[in-house]
């Protein structure tokens, strides 16, 4: 599945919206930047609100809770439970979703960056960072406790500026050594997968170093097409053996897989999270596995080692039970030192002698155990 673009959060937002009015009754954190806030509104169900960094936001029902709180969990808690939700929408027009809540008199914001490797940030109402989920210090901005949050500088062109193509022909003329699809892509805040889309319906070749006046022109048009129908709220999951693999906010022009239409972008990204959770849950029951294999191993050494023990402790209590007769035969031996084998076994019949070594002065004698 692609990290979420621009376009993607767009409609997000525009979705989220419903929640405006609703409660943050609790956050979980759940590992790997996976977050979880449980809302709630009056005259409605529950909802878990999930945020998966960079990848997705989703509406769902599975309970997945952390088992332990660390420091920034709590932090979190802190300032954003029985609050409500007043206002949620797109941070400094950019891939930061942008959650404004009450609690009382007092105003927080969360911001959640779906960019780079993302970051989940709550500041107070004039901006100040009160916590964040990974420190950063950038050359034009820092986002650490104390800090005033600046968003990152963005230098997009837009679909919606009138000498559109000029500017798009003009930034990737710009790009050297960069192929076509990489250098608009560049320029565009809407993401390589519509981006490509673009260039799939125009006819163009997504590698090449360079394209004509004309060409971009073709592209100019197409992408203007693909970005106007991502706002018409239609979602296309897009299938690989039954399963879904990626989605779009067009329909894709490529007949090489499956494609079914979705209702609402929260919904479809609720499939996703469904599989995420499944292969954690498959990934824990395997450690599972690994771990009772392991066990077993163990108690079958351990019952070898016992039954060993109880050996070694029987064929003891016959050497001990049998101590007399074998000083009797030590004896013996020392005094009769050219007596064969087959003597001394006559002479001791009740023990089982199976060798004598007079170099080394050993006797093997066989014992019941």
């Amino acid at each position: 599945m692609h990290d979420i673009t621009y376009l993607d959060m767009l409609q997000l937002v525009r979705e989220l919206k419903r929640f405006e009015g609703a409660r943050i009754e609790k956050f979980y954190s759940l590992g790997d930047g996976v977050f979880r806030f449980k809302l709630s509104k009056r005259g409605e169900q529950q909802y878990a609100l999930v945020v998966r960094l960079c990848s997705y936001v989703c509406i769902t029902n599975l309970e997945e809770k952390s088992d332990s709180i660390d420091q920034f969990t709590a932090a979190v808690r802190k300032h954003v439970s029985g609050a409500m939700i007043s206002s949620i929408s797109l941070y400094n027009d950019d891939r930061i979703l942008g959650i404004t809540s009450k609690k009382g008199d007092t105003e927080f914001n969360i911001l959640i960056e779906m960019f780079g490797k993302g970051n989940l940030i709550v500041t107070d109402r004039v901006m100040k960072i009160l916590s964040c989920y990974v420190s950063h210090a950038y050359r034009d901005r820092s986002v650490r406790p104390r800090d005033t949050y600046l968003p990152p500088s963005t230098r997009s062109i837009s679909t919606g500026d009138a000498d559109f193509a000029e500017k798009l022909l003009s930034g990737m003329n710009n790009y050297k050594g960069k192929t076509a699809l990489q250098s608009a892509s560049r320029l565009l805040n809407m993401g390589s997968i519509y981006v490509s889309e673009a260039f799939k319906r125009a006819g163009l070749n997504a590698e090449a170093e360079r394209l004509s006046e004309a060409e971009v022109a073709s592209l100019a048009d197409r992408i203007k097409e693909v970005a106007s129908e991502t706002q018409e709220g239609k979602v296309y999951i897009i299938k690989n053996d039954g399963k879904p693999e990626d989605y779009m906010l067009c329909r894709p022009s490529s007949k090489e897989f499956e494609v079914e239409e979705r209702s609402g972008l929260l919904e479809a990204l609720s499939e996703f999270y469904a599989i995420d959770a499944m292969s954690v849950r498959e990934e824990k029951n395997e450690k599972v596995e690994e771990l009772e294999k392991s066990i077993e191993k163990q108690l079958a050494y351990l019952d070898s080692v016992d039954r060993e023990i109880l050996e070694n402790k029987k064929k003891g209590e016959q050497v001990y039970n049998n101590m007399v007769r074998f000083n009797q035969l030590i004896a013996y031996l020392s005094k009769e030192r050219r007596a064969t084998l087959e003597e001394v076994q006559e002479r001791f019949p009740d023990l089982r002698i199976l060798s004598i070594d007079k170099k080394t002065r050993r006797i093997k004698v066989e014992v019941d155990a």
